[in-house]
């Protein structure tokens, strides 16, 4: 059987000191590739805490990358939700971190919940491993580890480090009826039928991704 899914590609950052960017295709997610900027702020998006800053000077592809920085995982980030809600879908991102010095280097977060933190999260974790929060502690992904920059000039900040590319895709199948579950690919290698989520499993009434 075939499964049928939307595509939400994002972007290219730098968190906490990381940065992702976005393949330059159309996208359900505004502004994936943050080429638009205003000022000092990415248009489209949603600031939590400073949100992120306009990095051009340690670029993944393209003319900016967004550099969010921390403290993690209460300080920073950028937020945008979707025009469509989404059961089964393809999330996919570009991004580079410095070698995690304390609990963790990024999140993406995935919302399934308008109001409550039900949500895939993801994060890179202690030795660099790819986690999944299931509710109660972090799983790693199987051997699942990102790629790290050195971290040569002020510490925590992208100052003209050439970045390590890590490439990230999520593959949901989230299901109404029980069994929902998703795919992870970090740099060509797969860790498939992941089934954990924070707050809950996808139930009958919120199976869908509204933000991320």
């Amino acid at each position: 059987m075939k499964r049928c899914r939307n595509v939400v590609w994002i972007f290219w950052m730098i968190v906490g000191a990381c940065v992702l960017a976005a393949p330059a295709q159309a996208s359900l997610i505004q502004n994936g590739n943050f080429e638009q900027v205003s000022g000092s702020t990415f248009t489209g998006w949603t600031y939590m805490g400073t949100g992120a800053s306009v990095e051009n000077s340690s670029v993944i592809s393209g003319t900016y990358s967004a550099e969010i920085v921390g403290p993690i995982p209460t300080g920073s980030g950028l937020i945008q939700s979707f025009t469509e809600q989404l059961s089964s879908f393809v999330f996919e991102c570009d991004f580079a971190v410095f070698p995690v010095t304390s609990n963790r280097s990024m999140n993406i977060l995935l919302y399934y919940h308008p109001t409550d933190n039900r949500m895939i999260n993801l994060r890179v974790g202690p030795n660099n491993i790819l986690q999944a929060y299931n509710g109660s502690a972090w799983q790693n992904l199987g051997s699942l580890t990102a790629l790290t920059t050195a971290d040569t000039g002020t510490p925590g900040v992208w100052d003209g480090e050439t970045p390590k590319v890590n490439h990230l895709m999520v593959l949901g199948y989230l299901s109404p009826t029980g069994g929902s579950s998703y795919d992870v690919i970090l740099n060509g290698v797969a860790v498939s039928g992941v089934s954990h989520f924070q707050g809950g499993a996808p139930d009958s009434t919120y199976y869908t991704i509204y933000r991320v």
